[in-house]
C-alpha cells in the first residue's frame, strides 16, 4: 500500500499516535557561581580594540557539592563562559 492509498482513518491514527509521544523538558540550568555587579568597557584607540572589565561577586558553593573549595567552584565557572 502505498502513502497515496492509505483511508482518511489511516491517518488520524498516524496523527493520534504522534500526540502520544512526549517530549522530555529541557534540563535545568547549573546554579549561578557568582553575581556580575559592575561591567565596564573601555576602548583602546591605539590598538583598535576594546576591552571589558567585570566585578563580579562569588556565591558560596551549594550544599552537597563534591568539592566544597569555594576557589575551584569559582575557577571553574569563569573557565565555561570563556570556553
Amino acid at each position: 500500500m502505498s502513502q497515496g492509498d492509505m483511508s482518511q482513518d489511516d491517518m488520524s491514527q498516524d496523527d493520534m499516535a504522534q500526540d502520544d509521544i512526549k517530549t522530555p523538558p529541557p534540563p535545568t540550568p547549573p546554579p549561578p557561581r557568582f553575581t556580575i555587579e559592575e561591567e565596564q568597557t573601555r576602548l583602546y584607540r591605539r590598538f583598535n580594540a576594546q576591552g571589558t572589565q567585570l566585578t563580579v561577586r562569588l556565591l558560596p558553593p551549594p550544599e552537597g557539592e563534591e568539592d566544597p573549595n569555594p576557589m575551584s567552584h569559582f575557577l571553574d565557572r569563569v573557565t565555561e563562559l570563556f570556553e
